[in-house]
């Protein structure tokens, strides 16, 4: 990291990158806070490089909002989900297997703050996507989460 940061500067999408890294490594390793502080830099790095409506900062919002989630505050999770959803359908359309994915995300945010129908809404916003794409293991994905929510709500 100091090479890359030493050779580009701390601006350069590269040293975003590793930053990302690093905060995709911290937040395996459970350490959800030193994750914060890297997926940070990176999102601030990339804002300062391409500017709101790049897919790299709508990446970076959406890694911000997994590791939100993580620490199960969902509310956090879900905004900063939001704007990734937001940019994404901006830049690719609501068609877009990222799209689904972001989704598919916001779903289960809701799901686990207990607000089944919008967490349900999202999930089949995310489904037929991913049925578009043929993308069986996001399909499988997502109706093992349609299907968990419905037994959480007693629907079966």
């Amino acid at each position: 990291m100091a090479l890359v940061l030493k050779t580009h500067g701390p601006d350069h999408s590269d040293v975003a990158t590793s930053w990302s890294n690093l905060g995709i490594a911290w937040k395996y390793k459970g350490q959800y806070d030193k994750a914060i502080v890297y997926y940070e830099k990176a999102l601030a790095s990339h804002l300062k490089s391409f500017g709101l409506e790049h897919p790299k900062v709508a990446t970076c919002w959406s890694n911000l909002g997994g590791v939100w989630a993580n620490k199960d505050d969902y509310d956090k999770a879900i905004d900063y989900y939001q704007k990734a959803l937001a940019s994404d359908i901006k830049t690719f359309g609501p068609e877009y297997p990222t799209v689904a994915i972001r989704w598919n995300n916001m779903g289960g945010a809701w799901a686990h703050k207990g607000v089944h129908n919008k967490a349900m809404s999202y999930y089949e916003m995310a489904l037929p996507v991913f049925e578009k794409a043929s993308l069986d293991h996001m399909v499988r994905f997502v109706k093992g989460n349609i299907a968990s929510l419905k037994k959480q709500s007693g629907e079966q």
